[in-house]
């Protein structure tokens, strides 16, 4: 090869040296490639999808079972819980009056009705009801918020409810 063969071409991509010989030509390219902007496209991609799955991961659960957890009995003790929707075994309708919250162990709340009820064919006054439901803790239950919970009457018989404060 001859140096007469040989130049140097100074180009926006860097240097370029081109080899002229009788044969195809060959171009080395020195400096960035264009390749650098499609992996930051990439990244971004990959971020904004990461976000996305963390946010519908946070929805799905309501957030609930992230922040603002912890159950804190203080809050609901001695209040008054109405019961908005009650399912329970045949026989129905289940109807269940305001109850009290008196009492907090590990596994849940102790209520008392402010009358006794019929339920499932069973006279009751008073029940237990769990003290989360679906990650949500229920004493953060408010007036307009319903709450979730599952609960057993003092007769043995379970039901499901969701209920707000008086």
């Amino acid at each position: 090869m001859l140096e007469s063969d040989v130049e140097l071409v100074a180009t926006w991509a860097g240097v370029v040296r081109v080899v002229a010989l009788h044969r195809p030509v060959q171009v080395l390219l020195d400096g960035a490639t264009q390749t650098t902007g499609m992996l930051k496209l990439e990244a971004i991609a990959i971020l904004v999808a990461g976000v996305a799955l963390i946010y519908a991961a946070f929805l799905g659960t309501g957030g609930r079972a992230w922040f603002g957890t912890r159950e804190d009995p203080s809050r609901i003790l001695g209040e008054r819980l109405r019961f908005v929707w009650v399912e329970g075994p045949p026989p129905g309708p289940h109807d269940l009056p305001d109850a009290v919250v008196r009492d907090f162990q590990t596994d849940g709340y102790r209520i008392e009705f402010e009358r006794p009820v019929i339920f499932a064919g069973h006279r009751v006054a008073a029940a237990r009801i769990s003290a989360r439901a679906m990650g949500y803790p229920i004493s953060r239950a408010r007036k307009r918020r319903r709450v979730s919970v599952a609960g057993e009457t003092e007769a043995g018989v379970g039901f499901l409810a969701e209920v707000i404060r008086a």
